[in-house]
């Protein structure tokens, strides 16, 4: 929403609400809460906020104590009861009692009094998110703890309220006195010292807003049209003066793009703050710790995550078993070492973090592919204990730790280094910061800072120490940027007119400085990213600000989130890559965590970029919450429903009424209860019209008429009336029944959004349109028509109810968009036909809708061909001419279990590819090293190789053309760990070329095959007994080592004739979870 906008809004909303508030009687105004007015004792409360230009008070309580009388157990007005007392002050015992006289609930079945004292309420809009964070600081700083946000699509709505000072004790329960003369003094004592202690909160609050209101000297709430304009250059100034970067840099700089990266599978556990994020490889990050709200409490997971394009693989890397874990943390410090001469595989370090808010942590865990965790016992004095700290990789293999703190202090003036000898050694060292060590400016205490090295030479090391908090007040920010140059031991400021934030994070790119998210101290300016462009020797910088892509209430928290750099494949240099941010949230207490989603910020020189995944015109705009009845507005209307038959009764009891009827399941559902149009002042209540039904409507009859002649025994009594009677409770059905009739009751939202009924109009009317009579749409015809869903493209059965061309052909121009409008998305129709025999398995789908053209012959393959659709299945695109090529939707279930195998370091054949049905989950998920495709199908070939492209992974797969039988003679003997060989309704052909391919040691075949679940058996033992056969005659080690470890049921083709897939397991040992086989040497 365009942020100019929404605080015009806010600035209308909050002027009727003032107009409210200034004519009322008595204590105060009128206001939305239930009472619909100020309580006195508050008034100057809700005055003081409501002058702030940022809050008003939408409803309040100052706080009471009351009692609460219901009758008889049964909520049935609105009202739910009734309020003996409610004072906003102190009561008295005399008070008390003489309320208490004025009951009716006691001697009454289910009645009840209740004695109450709650404490303050005030629901407070915002101008915007930030205020709104501001305001609620102030409430949960005043003992107000379940305080919380809610966030609206054009409000933020901040609730003040806390649960500690409650009390709700009962005084006749079930018409009984359950108290004492004794006891009720008691707890009338009890309530007025509650109350007071409501009183003292309410005025530490109301200080403490007076207070913040003191400190805020900022004009008039700053609205910048760049913040509505996300995306786009900002500021741009030149700091000191210097030659400047290069022009072609900059403008790269400029145009900078958000975009949210797609996470596959769909995870929780991307939902966290506090954690670290680390590159690991090429395309490979480690995640490790963090906050996490599923399940809620910190972490100590480790999280693998692949990067192709803008999608995410995501994947937890099980503990060794033999090694212990670090424990469970937020807040630490983290960094991978590159392999090096003393490690073969890249190495996590995590130093310290939080393991509660009292206790810091100070140990040091490093973590490897090969060797799984183990904790590190350096030599030398290190570092205390801490968490919110910054750690470095400086030139030459040191490590630097500066600031962080503990539950007393904030560290700084000690750099802490952390090195490792040639023999693998590791050691601390520190270097304490004298008086005039670093000159006149001083190294400050800091935590919730970042540190990056910003070298230019080799000629010495210069570290940038941004942002962060110097005391634990949080009110003390660090300003923009400190320089250190270790090598002349002197730091000085840098841009030191930013304002302050913490809790950010800092990434550099070439030789640029990415600074997102955190908290800062001009709140004008959250949600802005700054890319610091430094020169050579960092004479001066460039600023460039990026707002955030998301209208400031809903931007994402990036708060204590985690950044990592992305290089493009292809390239090496950082300069062209991307910002990968995961995780980052705020709590929001009484209300559940927020977390910001996965994102990426890309130049232009990368291929989503420029393929429109992200607009360059601005942000996306949000969507829009519909409810079912406003979707149901958009399809072709119903018509008006034939009248029914209505139960009569009054207001007080309808709710009543409908909750019994539901109970016997007499209510029709598809209609809106309403007002008689034939008894003036009573509300007709639809009853369900079946043939069923129709004896248990004389019975209801019968049972409601005011004279009771006729009416049933109770052992005639049906099952559904009985429990329309237990429902009553107690109350006679002629009270509640004040007559019954035939009326209009309109379809309700649930028949609106009822597909079946939203068809039938659509139908008709297009019958009609076309000249055609109604009536041809009946039942009989809705029941027969089963239509599948293919991305945009509705696929009719081959006999559809519309394929006799003699009757149905004039509505067609009309029939088949009619059909569309049902399916929000859709925009083509084809009928399905058998796969054509043979090996090839071609498709014979026939597109109905757009009629196909004798232009359409003369388009190339591909996209924007009239039959190319793409589907999204298990987070892999899949693009194929449905005209050409099949597709089973059937076999989602299987094309899963397959991705979820570990392929890591494997050669995997697949000799049956298609389209890349399997071969795209073993190379996007299983993360094979190596996918050799076989495929003969030219339509196929030219699908599968842009399946390939648009996965990212054509650098995986190798793609052989033409008979496998003749293609794979040009593969060496033993290089495969895994084949698999997915044709039906046999594969049997393949097994001899599987049985060639697979490595000495053995490996795994995925058999295919289609059979009678009769002789399942028998045809896994022939599988076993041919690859022992065929392996003994190639001399293979595996020959005796034959098992079939998993028999997987995929789908049904016709009665007792199943999809089987056979895991073969040749030689090695097995290891399985239910998800899947693996295979370990």
């Amino acid at each position: 929403m365009d942020v100019v906008k929404r605080t015009r809004d806010f600035d209308q909303n909050k002027a009727r609400i003032l107009i409210d508030l200034q004519g009322g009687e008595g204590g105060g105004g009128k206001d939305r809460s239930k009472k619909g007015s100020l309580d006195a004792p508050i008034v100057d409360l809700v005055g003081m906020i409501n002058a702030h230009k940022d809050y008003v008070t939408t409803s309040s309580c100052s706080g009471r104590i009351a009692l609460f009388e219901d009758v008889d157990g049964v909520v049935c007005h609105k009202s739910g009861g009734k309020w003996l007392l409610s004072s906003h002050s102190q009561v008295t015992t005399q008070a008390v009692r003489a309320a208490l006289k004025s009951c009716k609930a006691r001697g009454q079945e289910g009645g009840s009094v209740t004695l109450k004292q709650e404490p303050l309420v005030l629901h407070i809009e915002c101008r915007d998110m930030f205020s709104a964070e501001r305001l609620l600081k102030v409430g949960v700083g005043s003992g107000f703890r379940e305080s919380g946000i809610s966030l609206g699509k054009k409000r933020a709505l901040v609730a003040i309220r806390t649960g500690a000072n409650s009390l709700e004790m009962p005084l006749v329960l079930d018409g009984i006195n359950v108290t004492t003369d004794a006891g009720l003094e008691a707890l009338i004592l009890l309530a007025n010292r509650k109350f007071n202690l409501n009183v003292k909160r309410t005025e530490r609050f109301a200080n403490a807003f007076a207070a913040a209101c003191r400190s805020d000297n900022s004009p008039a709430h700053p609205l910048s049209l760049s913040s509505s304009r996300p995306l786009q250059l900002a500021q741009s100034t030149s700091l000191e003066r210097g030659e400047g970067a290069g022009q072609e840099a900059e403008d790269s700089l400029r145009s900078l793009r958000w975009v949210k990266a797609e996470a596959t599978p769909e995870s929780q556990a991307l939902c966290r703050w506090g954690h670290s994020l680390s590159r690991a490889g090429k395309d490979v990050y480690w995640m490790f710790g963090g906050w996490c709200s599923q399940p809620a409490g910190r972490r100590n997971d480790l999280i693998e995550l692949k990067v192709s394009g803008t999608r995410l693989c995501v994947r937890p890397l099980a503990p060794h078993a033999a090694c212990p874990a670090p424990r469970q943390r937020e807040k630490h410090a983290a960094l991978v070492l590159p392999a090096s001469h003393s490690s073969d595989t890249p190495v996590l370090l995590i130093f310290g973090g939080r393991a509660s808010p009292l206790q810091a942590l100070g140990d040091l865990w490093a973590f490897d592919g090969k060797k799984g965790w183990r904790e590190l016992s350096p030599s030398g004095p290190p570092p205390r204990a801490r968490w919110s700290h910054s750690i470095t990789l400086l030139r030459g293999g040191r490590l630097l730790v500066y600031g962080g703190r503990d539950r007393n202090m904030v560290f700084g003036g000690v750099l802490h280094f952390l090195s490792r000898s040639e023999d693998g050694l590791w050691s601390w060292s520190e270097e304490r910061q004298e008086p005039s060590s670093f000159g006149p400016e001083a190294l400050p205490p800091l935590f919730a800072h970042t540190t990056s090295d910003v070298s230019c030479s080799d000629k010495g090391t210069k570290l940038l120490l941004w942002g962060g908090l110097r005391d634990l007040s949080g009110r003390v920010f660090q300003r923009g940027g400190i320089l250190v140059d270790l090598a002349v031991r002197a730091c000085s400021p840098l841009l030191a007119g930013e304002p302050g934030r913490y809790a950010h994070s800092a990434t550099a790119l070439g030789t640029s400085l990415v600074i997102t998210g955190g908290v800062l101290a001009d709140e004008a300016r959250c949600g802005v990213a700054l890319v610091l462009e430094m020169g050579k020797d960092h004479r001066f910088a460039k600023v460039i600000r990026i707002a955030s892509p998301f209208p400031r209430l809903q931007a994402p928290p990036l708060v204590h989130h985690a950044t990592a750099p992305v290089v493009r494949r292809g390239t090496q240099c950082d300069s062209q890559g991307a910002l990968l941010v995961i995780g980052g949230g705020v709590q929001t207490f009484a209300f559940s965590p927020v977390f910001a989603p996965p994102l990426m910020l890309l130049p232009p020189s990368w291929p989503a970029f420029a393929a429109g995944l992200v607009k360059t015109g601005g942000a996306e705009p949000a969507p829009v919450a519909e409810n079912t009845a406003s979707k149901a507005s958009k399809r072709t209307p119903l018509p008006q429903p034939p009248p029914c038959l209505c139960l009569l009764t009054n207001t007080a009891s309808a709710k009543l009424l409908k909750t019994a009827l539901e109970r016997g399941g007499l209510f029709d559902k598809r209609r809106r209860i309403g007002r008689s149009t034939s008894v003036p002042g009573r509300v007709a209540i639809p009853i369900l019209s079946n043939d069923t039904n129709a004896s248990l409507f004389e019975e209801l009859k019968a049972l409601c008429s005011p004279t009771p002649i006729a009416a049933p025994t109770s052992e005639c009594i049906s099952q559904p009336v009985r429990l329309f009677l237990e429902a009553l409770r107690g109350r006679r059905p002629s009270e509640v029944v004040q007559g019954w009739c035939e009326e209009d009751a309109p379809y309700g939202a649930l028949a609106l959004n009822s597909q079946r009924l939203c068809l039938q109009a659509a139908l008709r009317d297009a019958l009609e349109v076309s000249g055609l009579s109604p009536s041809l749409v009946t039942e009989r015809l809705l029941t027969s028509l089963h239509v599948e869903r293919l991305g945009d493209v509705l696929l009719l059965e081959r006999d559809h109810p519309f394929q006799e061309a003699s009757l149905w052909a004039p509505a067609y121009p009309a029939l088949w968009p009619a059909l569309l409008s049902v399916f929000p998305g859709a925009t083509r129709v084809a009928r399905m036909a058998p796969i054509q025999p043979g090996t090839k398995r071609r498709s014979q789908v026939a597109l109905l809708y757009p009629p196909p053209t004798p232009e359409d012959e003369d388009l190339p393959p591909g996209p924007g061909g009239p039959g190319w659709v793409t589907v999204r299945e298990n987070g892999l695109r899949y693009s194929l001419d449905i005209t050409k090529n099949m597709f089973s939707s059937g076999n989602v279930s299987e094309k899963a279990r397959i991705a979820r195998m570990d392929c890591s370091g494997q050669t995997v054949v697949d000799l049956y590819a298609g389209i890349g049905y399997y071969t795209l989950p073993l190379a996007v998920h299983g993360r094979a090293s190596r996918v050799i495709a076989c495929e003969w199908n030219l339509d196929a070939l030219y699908a599968l190789r842009h399946n390939l492209r648009s996965n990212g992974v054509e650098g995986v797969v190798e793609v052989l053309e033409g008979d496998n039988r003749l293609s794979t003679r040009s593969l060496p003997d033993r290089v495969a760990h895994r084949v698999h060989l997915g044709l039906i309704p046999s594969s049997e052909e393949g097994w001899p070329i599987a049985a060639r391919l697979l490595r000495a040691e053995g490996g795994m075949l995925h058999v295919h095959g289609n059979m009678l679940e009769s002789v399942a058996a028998a045809w896994v033992a022939r599988v076993e007994d041919f690859f022992r056969g065929r392996g003994r005659e190639l001399g293979r080690p595996w020959a005796d080592r034959v098992e079939c470890v998993h028999l997987e049921r995929v789908k049904s083709y016709a009665p007792s004739v199943w999809h089987f897939v056979a895991d073969v397991q040749c030689g090695g040992s097995v290891l399985t979870n239910g998800q899947g086989v693996g295979v370990t040497s």
